[in-house]
This record gives structure tokens, sequence and C-alpha cells, in this order.
């Protein structure tokens, strides 16, 4: 009679577990996931047991991956679930996600204030091209029009606008450009920046004064 087939775990070092089973011989688990699958060395391959290692596998996956789009940048939880669910099961990745909000590594209230402050204070924006920034982020409705209130509200566009143009007069007038050519420089990243004509407008004219034809 032949042998029932099993499954093997064999430590690879800390916090690391080699599991062996019919079909893997290669995969790797850490000390969580074994606890989870409730592994033991010695277990039948059977449909439970597959099934286990299946949902398993697809979670670690999907943990993994995650840390190493952390690793790039802070993302939201929305924009990990929506990257994630290109490759894994959607119950793989709600775990996954979810044990990363739980631990603070994914944190969509601090993600939202920290981009707001960065483009609506330390690099002036526009508030709508803040506010693009903040929907590309996968960021809820209520997070983004808390964090955009807090950083641009919507009655500081205009000194928001001055700011980055002062911003950019130090540099500009590095390049020793003409006041036409400095003007028109500042005007296009102010725009750049989501702000809107009239505003990029009034920004520059209150960095840099009127043009020489309309000082007169």
């Amino acid at each position: 009679m032949d042998e029932p087939e099993t499954i093997t775990l064999k430590p690879s070092g800390p916090n690391r577990w080699k599991l062996v089973t019919p079909d893997h011989t290669n995969a790797t688990l850490d000390d969580a996931a074994v606890v989870d699958g409730q592994f033991v060395s010695g277990d039948p391959w059977t449909p439970t047991v597959q099934e286990r290692v299946r949902r398993v596998l697809a979670e670690a996956g999907a943990r993994i991956a995650a840390s190493r789009l952390l690793r790039v940048r802070p993302r939201s939880s929305g924009e990990l679930r929506e990257r994630l669910g290109r490759r894994f099961p959607k119950e793989a990745v709600d775990r996954a996600v979810d044990a990363l909000v739980r631990s603070g590594a994914v944190d969509d209230a601090r993600l939202a204030d920290d981009l707001a402050e960065q483009l609506g204070e330390v690099r002036p924006h526009g508030r709508e091209a803040i506010r693009d920034r903040l929907e590309r982020a996968k960021l809820g409705a209520e997070l983004l029009e808390d964090a955009l209130d807090a950083h641009a509200p919507s009655t500081g566009e205009s000194e928001r606008a001055v700011e980055a143009a002062r911003a950019q007069l130090r540099r500009l007038q590095a390049l020793s450009l003409t006041p036409d050519a400095m003007r028109r420089r500042m005007f296009g990243v102010l725009a750049r920046r989501g702000f809107d004509a009239e505003t990029a407008a009034e920004a520059v004219q209150r960095v840099l004064g009127a043009p020489e034809d309309e000082a007169f």
C-alpha cells in the first residue's frame, strides 16, 4: 500500500520555514503563516490542507508584494488593494492590507495629511491640483477633504500662489533671465502647479511688479 502524501516543514532561518508538499518544493513561510495555516510536518496532503496552503501562500505573496511597494513610498490602503488585486485573490489582498493597517504601516489619514501639507505648504500647489493628487493616491473622500481644508483652504489660494512665485524667484534670479523671460517662466511654473491663469498672473505681478509697458 502506498504511503500517504504529506507535508514537511523545515527551518530555513530566523522566522522562516521551507514548506514542502507534493505540489511545492520551495515555498517559504514565516512563523505567522505557519500558525495561521495550522501546518504540522507529517500532515496528510488532503484537499483541506491543500486549500489552506493555497490561501496562506497567496496571503504571504500579497504581504511580500505590499512590503516592496511600501519601501518605494507610502501608499494608501486603497492603492495597495488596487495594485495587489491585479496579482492576488481578493481575500488574500484584504487580509494582507488589513494587517498592515492594524500595524500602522499603512495609515490613510497620515498619508492624506502628509501629501496635503507637502503640496499645500512646503511646495505650494493649487487646491484642485492637490485634490487630484490625493484622489490618485486612492484616499477616501472624507480624509481628502479634511486634509485639503487643513493645508490648502480655498481662501488661501492666492497666498499659496505668491509663496510658490517667491520660491521660484530665488531660483530664476540665478539664471540671469530677462524680465519678460522670468515672468513667463514663473507663470508657467504656477500653471503647472495647478493655479488658474488669473491667480498665477496676479501672483507674478505681486512678486515681480507690473510689466514695464504697464508701469505708467
